[in-house]
């Protein structure tokens, strides 16, 4: 490492600091010559940074014509939906299974005490029975809409406030 030594205001003497005497650190004082190194490796930084700078800025400036605008043309629009007002609308109804099932609700035997014969008699009272119909829906009922080929059409155009 090598240390600026300030010897008259306009001469500056680079020196080892193995060759500075004791004498003259303790005269200066280390913190002098660390102070004076980095004052000037700062001005040396700045002064870089100063130079460089606009070289870098007016370096970076360019002329760069402008790209022509490009023109999109956009294609006409084909129409590929049907309109649902040339569509007839048929219904497909629901497919049910029908059945009946059979209720039955289970009684306790009843058993009261008769006194003629004095013993405990036991009535059997028969299950409670009933028919109920039932229906269960296989498939529900379904809406489509078919051209004038009797075809079924999925691409349909809605109008505004009706839903196919």
């Amino acid at each position: 490492m090598y240390l600026l030594l300030p010897c008259f205001p306009t001469i500056t003497v680079i020196v080892s600091p193995h060759s500075l005497s004791n004498s003259v650190i303790d005269y200066f004082g280390i913190d002098y010559f660390r102070y004076i190194v980095k004052d000037r490796i700062m001005k040396r930084i700045y002064t870089t940074i100063a130079l460089l700078a606009p070289l870098l800025i007016l370096g970076a400036c360019a002329t760069v014509e402008p790209e022509a605008p490009v023109i999109v043309i956009a294609p006409p629009i084909v129409q590929q939906c049907i309109p649902i007002n040339t569509l007839r609308k048929v219904t497909i109804p629901a497919v049910t299974k029908s059945g009946y099932s059979i209720v039955s609700i289970e009684s306790e035997d009843e058993m009261y005490y008769d006194t003629k014969t004095e013993k405990w008699v036991t009535l059997k009272i028969p299950p409670i029975e009933r028919k109920e119909p039932w229906t269960k829906i296989v498939t529900p009922e379904q809406v489509i809409y078919v051209d004038q080929n009797n075809k079924e059409v999925t691409d349909i155009c809605e109008l505004k406030g009706e839903t196919p």
